[in-house]
């Protein structure tokens, strides 16, 4: 895999964080999605999604596709061979982004700019395997970087999502419905659903501000209290 060079910053180091933005109410979306649900794609992952338990549509895509979930710069080198004019493609809305209103909300509760938008599933009993997401070169803390942030929309007490820092120390958490969480998706992570229900994520990649640097910085003692 690709070697990632990490820029001299303790922010960097941060792996798994809980931001001190919310909780917010996360119910009319969560309701919306359910009763109009939309159509999810399985994600493209083989390698990590093997069980076929991970899926997605996209609020806000490059090209603008709904079911394109995937970002062209970080697929491999075939991909972007057999595919060379989505490299092209720019960040639009979906039409599944007007057709549920109800996350605006829960998108504008993060200061920055976003590219991404996407809501993730993991249904009962699924698990995404142990991976680092390195390939993306535009990931990080440091400026016009992004950052990936989670919001839980529809969870249970049995999943838990794991991520390993650069010194290979595990945090395991269970994020709960309503909270912004930072993930530093370059880092391995997995995530296992041993619930009886599905688990569904708001998941925005989004520009790095000192305002959302802020948020997840003032939630250090959260984040190390679980």
């Amino acid at each position: 895999s690709a070697k990632v060079i990490w820029p001299d910053s303790y922010q960097e180091n941060w792996t798994l964080r809980r931001l001190s933005i919310g909780p917010v109410e996360v119910e009319k979306a969560r309701a919306a999605v359910l009763k109009k649900y939309p159509d999810f794609v399985t994600h493209y992952s083989s390698k990590y999604n093997s069980s076929n338990s991970w899926s997605a549509f996209s609020l806000r895509s490059y090209g603008g596709a709904p079911d394109f979930i995937m970002k062209p710069e970080e697929m491999p080198k075939e991909w972007k061979r057999r595919n060379p004019e989505k490299l092209l493609w720019e960040l639009k809305d979906t039409s599944k982004r007007k057709m549920l209103p109800e996350f605006e909300p829960l998108i504008n509760a993060v200061t920055g700019v976003k590219h991404r938008i996407r809501i993730m599933r993991l249904v009962a009993g699924g698990c995404i395997e142990r991976h680092s997401d390195v390939i993306d070169r535009e990931t990080g803390t440091v400026a016009a970087k992004t950052l990936r942030i989670h919001l839980p929309i529809a969870t249970n007490a049995k999943v838990r999502f794991t991520s390993w820092d650069l010194s290979g120390r595990r945090q395991s958490v269970r994020m709960r419905e309503g909270e912004f969480w930072y993930v530093d998706t370059r880092k391995p992570h997995q995530v296992d659903n041993e619930g009886d229900t599905d688990r569904l994520h708001l998941v925005m990649d989004v520009v790095s501000c000192p305002e959302l640097l802020s948020a997840i910085e003032r939630a250090k003692k959260v984040s190390e209290s679980l």
